[in-house]
């Protein structure tokens, strides 16, 4: 594990917050560094970070967040993007993925504002709230992809050049059947449908298990 004085030395300063073991040297972590409050992995420092990030100004080449901002309150979201934004250099990436709270099949933890799944999401991440958050932030140059929108999932190829995020449309193998999973899923299916009196729609049958939207995030980029 690392110390933050080591972390500075850096030439190159590239963070993985919330990333626990997603970091150098595995694979799509390359250089990068994992900040967390239970870290592992030698690539990685210990940090609470609803505190101050201990970097200088404008010394950060990328950040990379998968899933762990829903795991913090509000507040500290609208903070951490702030803080970001300060240690980042001008024109590098701070990349956000986090559950999408607006998908058929989380609507219902959003609409009772808690998520017996997960009870150590902290908030309920979806597309308003993050633009609301995002607008507020000192970002200017910010980009959504892979969302829902109302009953619309708005779609944009992501660059994963820039940055890897594992729970997407394009990459999460829970998105697909192959197989002996076609002919168990046809089954699943039937199931679902009588389990509904045979009435659902289109946007439930997309995030079924195997289907193509089963497993979504949202993913934004923010750029100083």
């Amino acid at each position: 594990m690392m110390e933050w004085r080591k972390v500075e030395q850096r030439e190159s300063i590239c963070l993985n917050f919330g990333g626990k073991g997603d970091c150098h040297p595995k694979q799509h972590y390359e250089n990068f560094i994992a900040v967390d409050l239970e870290p592992t992995g030698e690539y990685a420092v210990a940090h609470d970070l609803t505190q101050r990030i201990p970097l200088p100004d404008n010394s950060v080449d990328a950040i990379l967040s998968e899933h762990f901002f829903e795991h913090i309150e509000k507040e500290h979201i609208a903070t951490l993007l702030a803080e970001s934004y300060r240690v980042l250099k001008p024109g590098k990436l701070l990349r956000i993925a986090v559950p999408d709270y607006h998908s058929p099949r989380n609507l219902k933890y959003l609409e009772k504002g808690y998520d017996p799944t997960h009870t150590d999401h902290k908030t309920l991440t979806h597309y308003p709230l993050l633009k609301e958050l995002v607008d507020k932030s000192p970002f200017e140059n910010v980009q959504f992809y892979q969302y829902w929108d109302g009953d619309e999932f708005k779609y944009r190829q992501i660059d994963y050049s820039k940055g890897m995020i594992k729970r997407t449309v394009d990459n999460d193998d829970r998105n697909s059947r192959t197989g002996l999973q076609r002919v168990s899923g046809v089954l699943r299916d039937l199931v679902y449908i009588a389990s509904k009196s045979f009435v659902v729609t289109k946007n439930d049958m997309l995030v079924q298990r195997g289907h193509p939207l089963r497993m979504t995030s949202i993913v934004i980029d923010l750029i100083k």
